[in-house]
This record gives structure tokens, sequence and C-alpha cells, in this order.
């Protein structure tokens, strides 16, 4: 048997504004994931609201193991498919709140973890075709929010895959 860590980053890779997902590390028929860490960062600048933006809502994060190939609509979400092979899932608080400018008006707001976080769960792949680790994220929201769109994020995950000789 051999072992071996894969790491896997991604920027912007898509942003639907209220959910994003992207797949991340995929695990081969008879490969076992061992071990893995993951991160995640988002952030929001909404200028011209008075408010503070987005409202009432959650927001929830988390690495999902799943069949390979998905797109990103069809990837699960942590918050309408809580249901699903979730290896980590989590609520995320915003890191930082802060009003960039109080002439037109510009809130930004940031979520992100200070360190990476553990997933104290394996997989092994007893199927005959690929899976995949898929970071995901997704806003429970009071109320609708014209034009909330997240500006950026970016993400990681490290694991430690074991293959069979």
């Amino acid at each position: 048997m051999a072992d071996g860590w894969v790491r896997a980053t991604a920027s912007n890779p898509n942003n639907s504004g209220f959910f994003g997902s992207v797949p991340l590390i995929l695990v081969q028929p008879t490969q076992t994931v061992l071990r893995s860490w993951w991160n995640l960062g988002l952030y929001y600048l909404s200028s011209d609201e008075n408010v503070y933006p987005p409202g009432n809502s959650i927001l929830r994060a988390g690495v999902v193991y799943a069949e390979a190939g998905l797109e990103p609509l069809e990837t699960p979400t942590p918050i309408s498919n809580a249901g699903d092979d979730w290896m980590a899932i989590t609520t995320m608080n915003p890191t930082g709140v802060q009003l960039s400018r109080a002439t037109n008006v510009a809130w930004q707001i940031n979520w992100g973890f200070p360190i990476d976080l553990s997933i104290k769960s394996q997989r092994r792949n007893d199927t005959e075709n690929d899976m995949t680790m898929y970071l995901a994220y997704e806003f429970g929201l009071s109320g609708e929010i014209e034009g909330f769109t997240l500006t950026g994020w970016w993400c990681s995950i490290d694991a430690l895959i074991r293959t069979p000789d």
C-alpha cells in the first residue's frame, strides 16, 4: 500500500451569490481517504446600502463525498442537502464586519477559519466509479437580498490518500 498527501485549492471557482461548490480531490476505486484538512474564506463588499447586509442569515460550509463529475448546480449544498454524505460540515459566522466608508456607504464582510479544520471522517471508495471531495457553502437567508453576490471566495483541502498495491 502507498499513502500520499494530495492538496487542492481553488479561488472563485463559481459564484452564484447564495451558494457555491468546487470539486477538489478525486478518490478512485479502492482508494481510501485516511485524513483530511480543509479551509474556506469568503468576502462580500456591498456598496450604497445603509443596513448591515446580507440581513438575517446563516452560512453553512463543508466537504461532501459524492460521485465525480457533478456540475455546480448538482453538487450537494450544506443546507438544502444536509442529509448527504458530509465528511465535515459547520456553521460559519463572520470574522469581520466593517463599514468601509460612510459616504456612499460600503460594507465589507469576511467569513473564514483562522486555521485549517480537521476532518475526522474517512472514506473508502468501494464503487466502480470515481468519487470526489467537494467543498461547498450555502447561505440560508431570511429574505432575498437584491444584488447579494459574494465578491470572492477561496478554499483548500489536504487529504492523505491510501492506494492499494
